[in-house]
């Protein structure tokens, strides 16, 4: 459970809330796809509202029709098997259609870049965050699922992600902060 936790999605070219940390922080991206599902109690077979954008078996299922951490065994076009997690059976599953299930992890991606971005003035400059010692930018790109992070040391300094190329999908972040050490402060707040 953090402390202080900044989430949204981006659909566009364009930076995402900026946040200002002191101390360790995580950022996650991913991509997610939003599409009905159609289950029936007792089955673990469903159809999808749509077959594009869920290719391959793992995919995360978000449903008020299934148990959490539900997950795609087989797909095969819009009808897709269910793999439940333990302790749980197909008799957990309730019939209905969820128009607003969402799908992440596996085989889940969008087209576009990002970048992790840092401002040292107050938002007004705004530069690519780096990872590892060689230099190499935190910008990603066509479906990357990023896990990293930070330590900032200094007061003020803030963070975002930022899509500079956008084709399709949904790109989804996180960013998160928790600890006696770990502050931050929403933009808009310093004076």
């Amino acid at each position: 459970m953090a402390s202080e936790v900044v989430t949204g999605s981006l659909k566009a070219v364009g930076p995402g809330s900026a946040h200002a940390f002191l101390g360790p922080f995580n950022v996650a991206v991913w991509g997610s796809i939003n599409t009905s599902l159609a289950t029936t109690a007792g089955s673990l077979s469903a159809t999808l509202g749509i077959g594009t954008g869920i290719t391959v078996a793992g995919a995360a299922v978000d449903s008020v029709n299934v148990p959490p951490g539900t997950t795609i065994a087989t797909v095969s076009g819009t009808s897709v098997t269910l793999a439940l997690p333990p302790g749980y059976t197909s008799a957990n599953i309730v019939t209905g259609t969820d128009t607003a299930a969402i799908f992440t992890g596996a085989g889940i991606t969008y087209s576009g870049t990002f970048n992790i971005e840092r401002s040292f003035d107050g938002c007004n400059t705004w530069l690519p965050c780096n990872i590892g010692g060689a230099g190499t930018l935190a910008q990603f790109s066509v479906g990357t699922v990023v896990n990293v992070a930070f330590g900032e040391p200094e007061l003020a300094v803030y963070y975002r992600v930022n899509c500079v190329v956008y084709s399709s999908g949904t790109i989804n972040y996180r960013m998160s902060t928790n600890g006696a050490r770990a502050s931050s402060i929403q933009f808009g707040q310093l004076a």
